[in-house]
């Protein structure tokens, strides 16, 4: 199983690394024409579906008030048309000629009626059934009567009427006819008029007429027919109790007519589910999405002062076709735009290419040294392109000049500073009575610090000297005033050879009046600690010239050397003191320059002389050994700077006078 699942995750991860290369390897036009692609067209389809079913919604919430409106005009116009044709056949019926009950003197009138009402057949019936005359073509006089054998309602009313009594299916309207004034009450007969169901839509009222009659070729509304197979469009129906219903539009087909008023047929036909809802629908109005044989129908029912249900009906495809095909063309619309910016922006590209592919050629070239002629510059963006290149190279070929120079210059550095360490002694006199060690650790490639130290019988002499300013001048400046002084040290030794402190005074002045008088106009000087211990008398003879104060430490007591004089090479003429102190055995001293107190930290507070004083008291004097007290020293100041930059050169040199017994090592 575990080697299943790797040997699939291997194949995933080739697969993920051949897409990545794929991509990374397409060139950049190509990357931008997917990224829009990929990009827009999502973000279109996205909109454009959410604007669709918003818009749906919408055009929901019209088809409801659409069409509960249109059910509800229908229903007040066959409400009005059922009065006003009721109250028509009153005035006819209470006429001297109907109420003569003579078909030579009524069937005028009933003509001039059947001229103004073309659709309506009217009809003159007496008490016993027996019709009087009847003018237009719907109806039938049958045996026993067109309303039997006798006419018993006195109430008008109106009713569906089926043949045989009449041809057709049609709607009739009765109102009595009563006897002239004088005679009695009861009615002598009935005056009848039959509007055919199929002409019942045109003839009640206008807003029927409006909402089934075609329209232009660009706004016609199809109508509904399942008779027909026509399972889309609009249709309006009026419903019968307990399943019958009449189109309330054009059909003339009376088989058809008659089909819809046959209960059995229509629950066996695509009609009955609209008709079962129009029955068991509640309130007066109400709105149903019905689904009938796969086709899906917004269904509007009114009830309200009419006794059947009126019944509006359109599907949802013919009423969403048009939001769809907004849809479609915004979509194709989107897509057409997306290409023809896609083709632009790879003709774009495609010009912008081909000058960067030349200035990535001259580029190419520069790398490996040929800078060539420079490339045509123009105020347009390739041109500042070609601009940013030519100065490009231009400052690189600058770069490489002061590259070689800096190579030479660091060539001659790394020889100065091999030079300079040769003027450094590699090995400190160490004697019975004395153990030195030293650190020089300068801060540029070559320092301006030194220090020296030789032995001459029982005398040890030492030096640490600071050059001002840092850097190659100074170290010039250090490598003559380490000859001098330590030459000046050496004569003066042979010449006052029992006498150390005037040794010393005699070789710094010495030293100061030559740098003064010859230098004096470059403005160096050093500052100086020279030194002479005698192990004979264990003390030391010092000068401090403007030097750092060394430190003495003795047991766990310390304290600092006094200055002597001036820096070396200021005044020419100057004077400087030597002084003695006792330095017995275990006695520690250490000298530095201005690099230790002045170390650094990141936050650029120096390191100060209080730590140097806390880490010579770490131990007493005779724990220390000059070179542990080096080591602790560079360590604690190189955490201290904790990687920051050196500011100063730095030199350490510490002398320990030993026990004439304690070997040297």
């Amino acid at each position: 199983m575990n080697a299943q699942f790797v040997q699939r995750f291997s194949i995933f991860s080739r697969l993920q690394r051949s897409r990545a290369l794929l991509w990374s390897d397409r060139p950049y036009r190509q990357k931008l024409a997917l990224a829009a692609w990929f990009s827009l067209v999502p973000i279109s389809i996205m909109a454009s579906v959410l604007a669709f079913f918003d818009s749906k919604q919408m055009v929901i919430g019209r088809v409801r008030q659409q069409t509960q409106w249109d059910a509800a005009e229908i229903r007040q116009s066959l409400t009005a048309w059922e009065s006003t044709h009721l109250r028509y056949l009153q005035v006819l019926a209470s006429t001297r000629q109907i109420m003569s009950m003579e078909a030579g003197v009524a069937q005028p009138l009933l003509k001039r009626a059947h001229q103004l009402f073309p659709y309506t057949s009217f009809s003159l019936v007496k008490a016993t059934g027996e019709s009087v005359t009847m003018v237009g073509p719907s109806f039938s006089l049958q045996p026993g009567g067109l309303f039997g054998t006798s006419v018993r309602t006195e109430i008008p009313d109106t009713l569906l009427m089926q043949p045989p009594q009449v041809t057709a299916p049609c709607l009739a309207s009765t109102v009595p006819v009563h006897a002239p004034a004088g005679f009695p009450k009861r009615p002598v007969g009935h005056l009848a008029s039959c509007l055919p169901t199929h002409r019942l839509g045109i003839a009640a009222a206008a807003t029927i007429q409006l909402a089934t009659a075609p329209k232009d070729q660009h706004n016609s509304i199809t109508l509904l027919d399942f008779d027909e197979r026509k399972r889309h469009g609009w249709m309006a129906m009026l419903v019968f109790p307990p399943g019958t219903f009449v189109e309330l539009d054009p059909v003339e087909n009376v088989r058809d007519q008659l089909a819809h008023l046959d209960e059995r047929r229509v629950r066996r036909s695509p009609w009955h589910p609209f008709v079962r809802l129009a029955l068991q629908s509640k309130g007066l109005s109400s709105f149903h999405e019905l689904r009938v044989d796969g086709v899906d129908y917004f269904v509007a029912v009114n009830r309200e002062k009419y006794i059947h249900p009126v019944v509006v009906v359109v599907d949802q495809n013919t009423i969403f076709a048009p939001l769809r095909r907004f849809l479609f063309l915004a979509l194709a619309g989107h897509v057409v735009a997306i290409s023809v910016g896609t083709a632009v922006l790879l003709r774009i590209c495609g010009q912008l290419s081909r000058p960067i592919d030349k200035a990535g050629e001259h580029l190419l070239a520069i790398s490996h040294g040929d800078f060539g002629e420079p490339l045509p510059e123009s105020n347009n963006d390739i041109g500042r392109l070609y601009r940013y290149v030519n100065q490009a190279s231009q400052q690189l070929q600058h770069y490489l000049r002061e590259e070689l120079q800096h190579a030479t210059l660091s060539a001659q550095l790394v020889e100065a500073r091999r030079i300079q360490a040769n003027f450094l002694i590699k090995d400190l006199p160490q004697t019975s009575t004395t153990e030195l060690a030293a650190l020089f650790q300068p801060a540029y490639e070559i320092g301006a610090d030194w220090y020296d130290a030789f032995a001459h019988d029982a005398l040890t002499f030492m030096v640490v000297a600071d050059v001002c300013d840092k850097g190659i001048p100074s170290a010039l400046y250090m490598s003559v005033f380490r000859s001098l002084l330590r030459n000046s040290l050496q004569q003066e030794c042979l010449l006052h050879a029992g006498d150390p402190a005037l040794t010393l005074t005699a070789a710094v002045a010495k030293v100061n009046a030559y740098m003064a008088a010859n230098h004096g106009e470059t403005g160096m000087f050093a500052t100086v600690f020279v030194a002479a211990f005698d192990a004979v008398t264990n003390q030391l003879h010092y000068i401090v010239a403007g030097h750092e104060q060394p430190l003495l430490l003795n047991g766990q007591s310390f304290e600092a050397l006094q200055l002597g004089g001036p820096a070396v090479g200021i005044f020419d003429g100057a004077t400087f003191q030597a002084f003695s102190h006792p330095f017995p055995p275990n006695s520690v001293l250490l000298a530095f320059t201005d690099g230790l107190p002045d170390a650094r930290n990141p936050d650029e507070v120096g390191f100060g002389s209080e730590r140097t004083q806390r880490i010579l008291l770490e131990q007493t004097s005779s724990a220390w050994t000059a070179a542990s007290l080096i080591a602790r020293l560079h360590q604690a100041v190189t955490s201290y700077m904790d990687g920051q930059e050196q500011f100063d050169d730095l030199t350490l040199l510490t002398l320990k006078a030993l026990p004439s017994s304690t070997p040297h090592g």
